[in-house]
């Protein structure tokens, strides 16, 4: 797993301050992307009646400092984002319900391989629902790095390795697949003090 160390341990002492040492899962994920310049991230607008991405729009509403804006089609998604990473000279930011659809995820994938700007795609999973399929289809040859994460403490390394590897070398897109029961989790800042 690479990372920036200096820019990792600064951003986890002020969020230490900030939260007294613990932060929830979506405010974590909010805050990372904050300091990274991200405050406006983009959705697709069917997602908002599917409960597997609620409790983290729920974490936004709360945030006046972080925007979440929603489109109607899927490429307005993608050409948003990519637009977004170019004006900050940073990552585009998509988040998705799984019940989004497959071939949608693929295509917004897909428009920004054929751009240099890399993008972080955001998935919540709802793995408590048996009448979903846990399997995800997506193309990998799009991504340069992916993760599933179903821990509230393996979401601070997790998101670091990916932002770090979006935007080193060749940029490239990246995608983690977050189970949404762990979004409302606490991170404690205590147990993560050494990156592996």
């Amino acid at each position: 797993m690479v990372y920036n160390r200096y820019t990792y341990s600064r951003f986890i002492n002020r969020m230490y301050n900030k939260y007294n040492g613990k932060i929830r899962v979506g405010e974590y994920i909010m805050e990372r992307l904050l300091y990274k310049r991200i405050d406006t991230i983009f959705g697709y607008k069917k997602d908002l009646i599917y409960n597997d991405i609620k409790p983290f729009t729920k974490c936004i509403e709360n945030n006046d400092d972080f925007n979440i804006v929603y489109n109607d089609y899927n490429e307005t998604v993608s050409k948003n984002a990519l637009m977004q990473s170019r004006l900050n000279n940073s990552i585009g930011v998509v988040v998705s319900s799984l019940n989004f659809g497959m071939p949608d995820i693929n295509s917004i994938l897909y428009d920004g391989y054929t751009s240099s700007n890399p993008l972080l795609l955001l998935t919540f999973y709802d793995f408590k629902n048996e009448f979903k399929n846990p399997i995800i289809n997506i193309d990998y040859k799009y991504l340069k790095l992916n993760y599933t994460a179903n821990s509230a403490k393996k979401i601070p390394y997790i998101l670091e390795d990916l932002m770090w590897t979006a935007e080193t070398s060749e940029p490239g897109h990246v995608y983690l697949n977050i189970y949404n029961d762990i979004v409302s989790d606490m991170i404690n800042f205590n147990e993560i003090e050494s990156y592996p």
